[in-house]
This record gives structure tokens, sequence and C-alpha cells, in this order.
């Protein structure tokens, strides 16, 4: 099971993960914090780790009373904050699951109005996630669209989910019999996971399937080669973007000496960090600087190109949105590299770096997510190098020739015509 971000389209905002810390308590020990507690903790954590503010606006806390109870009266920017904390404190008298989704629930509206992607991650998720026991999987790629809402981007091959024949493009609605309809994506992820050979129900668009976890190989880079008007074209899939696979790409262009063009499909890309994305970059790229990283309390960083490029011929790069942050982000990056075309949304968005802060005091008490810097391009956009596309998620892995039913592979034989 991998993991991916969601992009919040209502502002066009995009997140990009460097690092995921979550721990795992070994005694299986954890419950929710008594409520005051919990509150000055999220106002100290948020103060020391997000980019945008130091402190917590009083009408958040209003705004979030009254999605939470809605006919609450007498209710003001002054005692919001009171009327939010006794809301907790009513929840942590239920039911130890009603509690922690209520809890869920009240972060996300106190945060929503924040920047990028905040949220509280409850206890039970993060040990489920950090169990050592839970290895296996089912192989589907998920995309947060908003809270509840889960889109499954891709099927690893092999896997449970392939072997069931479940097909992208189609929405998670249900985990064990349980609607996900509250759920971030780490509760989704911790939930699917599980031991080898363990059963699990999921319902996707109305139909049930009963899958069997398992472990699976997962390929990186696809990769295909297409002949189109005498044209040899080297056709990239990159699916996860983690330590290793820039090195992985450039063997593979070293060993397809001089192909007429090089089409990187980033469509589909699920996991990376920023680093490995800059490598990947770089390998298309003459020297230039192309980023400044703002972090929290911290001095800012420049990141530049070497002089090493390992192809600079016709290259194509395929984003969408419906993905991980990193397509834009690479997408963005590979604007800088000689006789380049980028097929897919045009806009231009804000791409923020997020940073995980556990609560631990001998018990688990779950973690916060909190947006803590952002990544500047220090070049221009050039749109004459973007090619408007809407999102599309092919069915089928890439294959020898051109699939005419793809939006983006129909563009590429137009425009090597």
């Amino acid at each position: 099971m991998l993991k991916i971000k969601k992009i919040n389209k209502k502002n066009i905002l995009i997140i990009l993960i460097i690092s995921l810390s979550l721990f795992y308590c070994s005694k299986k020990n954890y419950q929710l914090m008594e409520p005051e507690h919990f509150v000055k903790t999220l106002e100290k954590e948020l103060s020391i780790n997000y980019y945008f503010s130091d402190s917590l606006p009083t009408e958040n806390y209003l705004r979030a009373v009254k999605v939470l109870e809605p006919n609450i009266e007498n209710l003001s920017s002054l005692n919001a904050k009171d009327y939010f904390i006794e809301l907790l404190r009513q929840q942590n008298k239920k039911d130890y699951d009603v509690a922690e989704n209520f809890y869920r629930k009240a972060l996300y509206e106190l945060l929503k109005p924040l920047k990028g992607r905040n949220i509280y991650i409850v206890p039970s998720t993060i040990q489920l996630l950090k169990d050592p026991n839970n290895s296996a999987g089912v192989g589907i790629v998920l995309y947060e669209e908003d809270i509840g809402k889960f889109f499954i981007l891709d099927v690893i091959e092999g896997s449970p989910a392939h072997l069931a024949e479940i097909k992208p493009s189609q929405y998670l609605q249900m985990v064990d019999n349980k609607p996900i309809n509250e759920y971030f994506l780490e509760d989704v992820v911790s939930r699917i996971k599980g031991k080898p050979k363990t059963k699990i129900e999921l319902t996707i668009q109305g139909n049930h399937y009963s899958l069997y976890r398992s472990t699976y190989q997962f390929v990186p880079i696809r990769k295909t080669a297409w002949n189109i008007n005498n044209k040899n074209i080297l056709y990239f899939q990159i699916r996860f973007a983690m330590n290793g696979v820039a090195e992985q790409l450039k063997q593979l262009l070293l060993e397809n000496l001089n192909p007429d063009v090089v089409v990187l499909d980033i469509r589909y890309l699920s996991q990376g960090n920023l680093e490995e994305i800059l490598k990947i970059a770089d390998l298309f790229i003459p020297k230039k600087t192309l980023i400044k990283l703002h972090k929290k309390n911290q001095e800012s960083e420049v990141f530049s190109s070497t002089d090493n490029v390992y192809f600079t011929g016709k290259l194509f790069v395929l984003h969408q949105y419906k993905a991980t942050p990193f397509t834009y982000a690479l997408a963005r990056l590979l604007e800088n590299a000689p006789n380049v075309k980028i097929l897919g949304p045009t806009d231009e968005i804000d791409v923020f770096i997020g940073k995980e802060v556990t609560l631990q005091e001998d018990i688990n008490y779950g973690a916060f997510y909190f947006t803590n810097g952002y990544v500047e391009f220090l070049e221009p956009s050039d749109l004459s190098k973007w090619i408007p596309m809407e999102n599309f998620i092919s069915t089928y892995p890439p294959g020898s020739k051109p699939n005419l039913d793809d939006p983006y592979h129909k563009k590429i034989v137009e425009l090597l015509k």
C-alpha cells in the first residue's frame, strides 16, 4: 500500500512531503489526551512548526464550533475556545472509537483555514501504521481528494488487487464494511495494511471484494519503446521517486543510446522525496539554480542542477493534478530542460513542505501534521512549454505502441507528425 497526499483543488495548493516520522509504541498503549492539555499542546507545537503563523486565530475556534455544534448559543470568538475544549471533553466520556473520530473531525475543522495540509492523526492510526507486523497490503495506490474521498490512482502488478481485477479510476468507499467518509489517508492506509495472509473486505464504487493481504514487488519505473514516423521514442512511466530511482533512470538512459524522443510519464507518481525529485530533474537540466527551500526557523537553502546532462533531445513530460504533489514539482523543474514540452494542467500552484510531530508522554497520543515551509521556484514559468491537458488515468500500463484512448498519447502522436 502506497501513500500519497492530497491537492486542495479549491485553493490550488499542493503538499510536498519530505519525511515521514511516525513512531511505533511497542507497548500497544495509546489514548486520547485530556482536552485542555491537548489544545495547549496543539497551540504550542503549531507555534513551533507551522510556517505561516506563530498562533492559532481565535476565529478558527469559532468556525470549528459552529460546524461541530451549529445550535450552540451565545458563541463568540472570546469563548469559542472554551466551547471547543468542552466539546472534546464531552466526547471523551463516550466510546473510544467515537471519541477518537470526533477528535479527528474537530481538528480538521479547526485547522482547515490554515494554508496547506494541517491535521491530527489519531493514536490508533499511528499504532497500526508503525506496527512491524503489518507488513502486507493489497496493492492499490490512493489519492486523497478530500477527507473521506479516496481515488484509486494505480494498481500494482501481481498484488491481490490486481489479481482480483480491481481497476484504477474508481473510488474506495469502505474498508472491512466500515465507511471511511471521515478518514484521512493515513487512517485508510493503516487499516488496509496488516499481517500477510489476513483477510480484508473492500467496497469500491458499490462492488465488494474479499482479498488476502500479501507482499509483492513494486516496479518504480516501467519502460517501453515506440516507433512513430521512424522516430525512436523511449517511454518511462515513473511511479516512485525514493532513493535510488534517479540512478536507475540514468542507467536506463545510458543503455538506450540516442533516442529521438524521451517521454517521462509522471501521472502515476505515488511516493517520493524532494531530494530524489531534484536528482531526476538533474539528469535533463544543464547547470542552473532551481529552487529555494524555506522552512520554519531555518535558513533558506538553494538547490542547483549539475553540469552532467544525460539527454538533451526532445523531451515530453506527462503530468496531472490527480496524483501526488511530486508530479507538479517535477514537471515544474523539468521546464528548465532544453527541448521540453509539458503535457498537463497549466495552473501554477504553491508547493508546501509538511512535518509530522508525534505526541508521546509514555503513551501514544497521536501526531500533528503541519505545513512547515514551502518551495520557491527560482526560474519564472514559461507557458509556451506547457500544453493544456485534462486529467486522465489509463486502466492499462504503457504498451509497445501509443494507446490512442489516452489523450496524452494521442497528443504526442500529433506533435510528432
